[in-house]
């Protein structure tokens, strides 16, 4: 019995872990926060000392997202997934986002040929370079905030805390295979390597961390797109109003 809690309690470690930074994030803002559809409102009361939620309870379960006809996605939004790869023998794997962000999102739920999606990420890639599917390409993402139409890559680890979690940076595989995937999903999408974009190039975050290669990918992807024209296709939004939606 025991052995079968562990998955269970090491999910929600990992929520805890997650509420409690979007928590600390919040109180150091020291305002007030419209939350959901249903005008949920946190107030936040002596926030150096303690904090007061409160959220009415729906009248319903949000119906979960239809994705439009013939999605196309203009860019590509790199994450890391703050997390170390296992803890405790819990697998940081799609299943396991698949469940906590069902836990700790039920409103991202999404529904694609008649299964339903909680996962906010296109893809998760593994430590040892593995491509794990998360949604599907054809439905929205639930990962940047006003670029959702973006798809989205995670690669698993933390580039930016100091835990002492692994992967702390990522790793050859995983980088040779980031590269790989967004070469692959440029040409696709026509999509300029300049609309390969960090969490942080968009909103007011530190993800992927500053441990995250970005300019050795950049590199990479802007020499890829010298000889392959149909990632020139589409106009790149230009860097500088990636940040106008903080």
């Amino acid at each position: 019995m025991q052995e079968e809690l562990q998955p269970a309690k090491e999910r929600q470690a990992y929520s805890r872990h997650k509420r409690r930074k979007r928590a600390w994030a919040l109180m150091g803002l020291g305002c007030v926060v419209l939350l959901g559809s249903y005008g949920a409102i946190v107030h936040w009361r002596n926030a150096a000392v303690s904090h007061t939620l409160v959220m009415p309870a729906p009248l319903h379960e949000p119906a979960p997202y239809a994705p439009p006809a013939g999605l196309q996605h203009p860019g590509i939004i790199l994450h890391d997934s703050d997390s170390p790869a296992r803890m405790n023998g819990v697998v940081m794997n799609a299943a396991h986002m698949e469940e906590v962000h069902r836990e700790d999102h039920p409103g991202w739920a999404t529904v694609y040929e008649g299964k339903t999606y909680h996962i906010g990420y296109h893809y998760l890639i593994l430590p040892d370079g593995t491509i794990q599917m998360g949604r599907p390409e054809g439905c929205v993402g639930a990962h940047a905030r006003h670029f959702n139409d973006w798809l989205g890559i995670c690669t698993v680890g933390d580039f930016s805390g100091h835990r002492g979690w692994t992967p702390s940076v990522p790793t050859d595989r995983q980088i040779a295979t980031i590269v790989s995937l967004c070469e692959r999903l440029m040409s696709k999408y026509h999509i300029s390597p300049e609309n390969v974009r960090r969490h942080c190039d968009v909103n007011d975050t530190v993800c992927p961390g500053d441990r995250f290669p970005y300019m050795r990918i950049l590199t990479q992807l802007r020499a890829y797109a010298v000889t392959h024209p149909e990632t020139r296709a589409k106009a790149s939004v230009p860097a500088a109003s990636l940040l106008h939606n903080r």
